[in-house]
């Protein structure tokens, strides 16, 4: 009967750690074509980690927003809308961050943004 138990909490143990989803990361070479996957379905992915690397910059438009590009410049705009509890970097600076892609309406629109728990200045604006 202990046997038993015990083989039963070990394969409960490993079916919960296999259970775990690691985060998605779009740090590499891949990252343009997997956020071009995530803006045309993001349903599949709301409630995921991600890991994104790019550049930091901001839009005042009717209020602020934050986003984290692949490059900084106008010709190729692909990357997140991030909210951080916290400071932002310098506009420019690379960054790496780590959130959970939500979505919001606003303004009747939905949009996805990355609620970010963590972000890491990997080169600061110059």
């Amino acid at each position: 009967m202990k046997y038993f138990a015990f083989s039963l909490v070990l394969i409960l143990s490993l079916f919960l750690l296999c259970a775990c989803s690691q985060p998605l990361d779009l740090t590499g070479e891949d990252a343009a074509q997997q956020i071009l996957s995530i803006s045309k379905n993001p349903e599949q992915y709301l409630g995921e980690e991600i890991i994104f690397a790019g550049y930091y910059t901001y839009q005042d438009f009717i209020g602020r927003y934050h986003y984290v590009l692949l490059s900084l410049s106008n010709e190729e705009n692909l990357g997140f809308e991030i909210r951080l509890d916290g400071e932002y970097p310098p506009a420019g600076s690379a960054v790496r961050v780590r959130g959970i892609l939500k979505s919001v309406n606003e303004f009747g629109q939905d949009y996805i943004y990355l609620e970010v728990h963590e972000l890491s200045v990997l080169q600061p604006a110059e």
